[in-house]
């Protein structure tokens, strides 16, 4: 059995991150502060970076059910294996080349197990609650 190189992923690295043509924003979750004077705990939004490099897609899958066959459409964020997006992230912002926003505010939902598995190269993450600009 061949064995591949070790610098064959990061090779890979840097020829996928021109093709990340979109950008976008990641806010962490809420953060939990001191109690207020009524003894509630406060939070504050969590840190947000902007500018981060990724590729959005809405892919069409099909789901077989009892009742019949549903076509789902499911918001797909592309990012660099790398990137600290974590599951809860609110991602917003996602912006293509011309400065169009494709995408206003989403929750990331789940990742791609296969594509965490071994020398990854991108993380692939499904967004919930998505706001999509018209």
């Amino acid at each position: 059995m061949p064995l591949i190189s070790a610098r064959l992923p990061a090779a890979v690295r840097a020829a996928l991150r021109p093709l990340l043509t979109h950008t976008y924003s990641r806010t962490g979750p809420p953060v939990e502060g001191a109690d207020d004077a009524w003894g509630n705990p406060t939070t504050t939004d969590g840190t947000t970076v902007t500018g981060l490099p990724c590729v959005y897609l809405s892919s069409r899958r099909l789901l077989n059910t009892e009742a019949g066959n549903i076509v789902l459409d499911v918001p797909t964020l592309y990012v660099l294996h790398d990137d600290t997006l974590a599951v809860g992230d609110t991602v917003s912002s996602i912006t293509d080349r011309d400065g169009r926003v494709l995408v206003a505010s989403a929750v990331v939902d789940t990742f791609d197990p296969a594509a965490e598995a071994g020398a990854s190269t991108v993380k692939i993450a499904t967004l919930k609650s998505v706001v999509v600009v018209s």
